[in-house]
Order: structure tokens, then C-alpha cells, then sequence
């Protein structure tokens, strides 16, 4: 598991030329997550 975390002025999420969604100042968190992570990781990232 990771997480990313980062102060952004604006975020815009686009697929294919739609921009479905998009953030003014605000922090982002990018987390990743694999087969084999436990609860307990869950648990010391959230903690």
C-alpha cells in the first residue's frame, strides 16, 4: 500500500477529450492498494 499526498491549485480529471471532473486548492490523495494488504495497513495509514 501507498500514499501520495499533494497540495494542488487545480486538478482536472479528463477521458477522452470529457473532463468528468475537476478541484480548485485542495490536498489530492492518491492511495494504492494490492492483493495481500491487510487491515491492519488500512488501519496505519488512516491512524
Amino acid at each position: 500500500m501507498i500514499v501520495v499526498i499533494q497540495r494542488v491549485t487545480h486538478v482536472s480529471v479528463t477521458v477522452g477529450s470529457h473532463c468528468i471532473a475537476n478541484i480548485g486548492h485542495a490536498l489530492l490523495v492518491l492511495v494504492g492498494i494490492e492483493n495481500g494488504n491487510a487491515d491492519s495497513h488500512v488501519r496505519f495509514m488512516v491512524g
